[in-house]
């Protein structure tokens, strides 16, 4: 909301069960119901942009949870790990209920797999790729994945007002081309 200068995240679990819709003269129209997670590559098989991906989870969302999007961006996990890097890391004071144990992590890319973990308490200037890592973890269930997310979010927005980078146009470009 650029008036009082707040932003919102909300988490949806991905496996939760919604009807996915079509407008039609203005009004929300059921096709048929699956997870959440499929409204993205629906919009995207109808459409082929991601836009229309962007605009079938936001009709998703809307018409199933009366929650009105205006805006969205779309970032794959590589943007993540650029971004913090971007940002010089961040620190994440992690819950016990978050913690991770150390398990064999893998980003999909040329990277080998490795094992990782974070313990609860304060992690400082924990990279792009650790960062990343912790917000993926999902042995547990995915509400305590979405607050990873969140925490990883929280901190790089935090450290980035701390920073003062939002009024500073040079950064704001630097964030910009990392992600």
């Amino acid at each position: 909301d650029p008036v009082s200068r707040k932003a919102s995240a909300l988490s949806i679990p991905r496996d939760i069960m919604v009807w996915h819709y079509r407008i039609q003269d203005g009004e929300c129209v059921r096709r048929y119901q699956d997870r959440i997670n499929t409204s993205y590559s629906i919009g995207w098989a109808e459409g082929q942009s991601f836009d229309a991906a962007a605009h079938q989870a936001m009709t998703d969302i809307s018409c199933e949870f009366g929650i009105e999007l205006d805006h969205y961006v779309i970032i794959d996990f590589l943007g993540v790990e650029n971004l913090v890097e971007a940002i010089g890391g961040v620190d994440l004071d992690i819950p016990e209920d978050l913690a991770v144990p150390r398990w064999l992590y893998s980003d999909e890319g040329d990277r080998p797999e490795r094992y990782i973990s974070f313990d609860s308490g304060l992690n400082k200037d924990v990279d792009g790729y650790h960062a990343v890592a912790f917000g993926r973890y999902r042995e547990d269930s995915d509400l305590q994945r979405a607050k990873r997310q969140q925490l990883v979010l929280q901190a790089a927005v935090s450290k980035t007002l701390a920073l003062g980078w939002l009024n500073n146009p040079a950064k704001i470009k630097e964030m910009w081309d990392a992600y």
